[in-house]
């Protein structure tokens, strides 16, 4: 769900990220990264996104100032992290089944970080959780943690109504199966790298903000004042009423030729006939029994088949909505199509 990235990325607290991708001087950070030289090769810009590692997490409570919670930086962290293999994965390093070796390099990067370094935070790994899992989380997580700045932005109306619902939409289905796995007497099952206790015992998330699509439609649709309207447009738009003006003429002028020609009545006539045959076709289609036959005989193998296509569409929808049970991951297989 990349596009959920064009709602919230000028809001406070998901800049804090771009925090953590500034580039800087790493150097004196990538002595701990010895343990991926060999995969430099191989995955492109791993060597580079190892140092900056180290550096945020040695320097995380400098970087992430703003946000006063050391767990929450932390959780910043990790999702930061994750999120950029993530993407390298889809893009540059193409070999997705050794994701878990790459993350096990990292984690070994961090092991070697003196204690008194990492801030308390700790990179964390488990190999049940992979990075669409990270992914689904992290959406979920910014969502809550800038949901205030998404509310005064659509009261705004400085986002539309259909590109929110869209991914509040995403955001409940995430939301719900979160409570169902984590929020219940066995909090084993969950298999989620963070637990939030917020998560569980508030419900205020799941409220949709009042989006007002008739404000958006009218301001959509609303004509510029003259005042609005500059200079050039004004011009454009004489010089279109003029050619305009002198189209319609020439075609008076030219329908008035035709009236005068003997050939003009025949073309005339012929369309006119071709028009009384074609409303006596539609009258026995719609109100006879020819019309009946045709409907049933002709078309009965095109409906057919349109509805075998219906049928096997909702086969293919119900399947998908029974994913394996013991794999969560299945379960959160959710789309979101903005």
């Amino acid at each position: 769900m990349e596009k959920a990235e064009t709602i919230l990325e000028n809001l406070p607290k998901y800049k804090l990220y771009s925090k953590l991708d500034k580039k800087q001087n790493e150097s004196e950070y990538c002595s701990y990264c010895n343990r991926v030289n060999s995969l430099v090769l191989k995955y492109t810009g791993i060597y580079e996104l190892c140092c900056m590692f180290v550096r945020n997490i040695i320097k995380l409570s400098q970087i992430l100032e703003d946000e006063k919670d050391n767990n929450e930086r932390c959780r910043y962290l990790n999702f930061w992290i994750t999120d950029h293999i993530r993407k390298k994965f889809d893009t540059d390093w193409k070999d997705s089944k050794n994701i878990h070796s790459i993350l096990l390099k990292f984690l070994s990067v961090e092991n070697f970080i003196p204690a008194a370094s990492k801030n308390n935070c700790r990179f964390y790994y488990r190999s049940n959780i992979n990075l669409e899992l990270w992914k689904k989380l992290k959406d979920l997580y910014d969502y809550i943690k800038n949901y205030n700045y998404i509310e005064r932005k659509i009261n705004s109306q400085e986002y539309s109504c259909e590109k929110h619902s869209h991914y509040f939409d995403y955001i409940t289905s995430l939301y719900k199966t979160f409570k169902e796995e984590c929020c219940n007497e066995s909090p084993g099952k969950c298999s989620y790298p963070f637990y939030f206790d917020d998560l569980c015992k508030k419900t205020e998330y799941l409220t949709q903000i009042n989006c007002d699509k008739e404000n958006e439609l009218a301001r959509a649709h609303q004509v510029p004042s003259e005042s609005e309207v500059s200079g050039d447009q004004r011009e454009t738009t004489a010089l279109l009423s003029q050619s305009d003006s002198l189209q319609i003429f020439d075609h008076i002028a030219q329908n008035s030729s035709e009236s005068n020609n003997p050939d003009y009545y025949i073309k005339l006539s012929l369309g006119i006939s071709s028009l009384g045959i074609f409303f006596i076709i539609i009258f026995l289609y719609k109100f006879t029994t020819l019309g009946t036959w045709i409907r049933y005989n002709l078309l009965k193998k095109k409906q057919i088949n349109v509805k075998l296509d219906e049928d096997e569409q909702y086969l293919l929808d119900q399947y998908s909505d029974y994913p394996d049970k013991n794999n969560y991951i299945e379960n959160l297989n959710i789309s979101y199509n903005p």
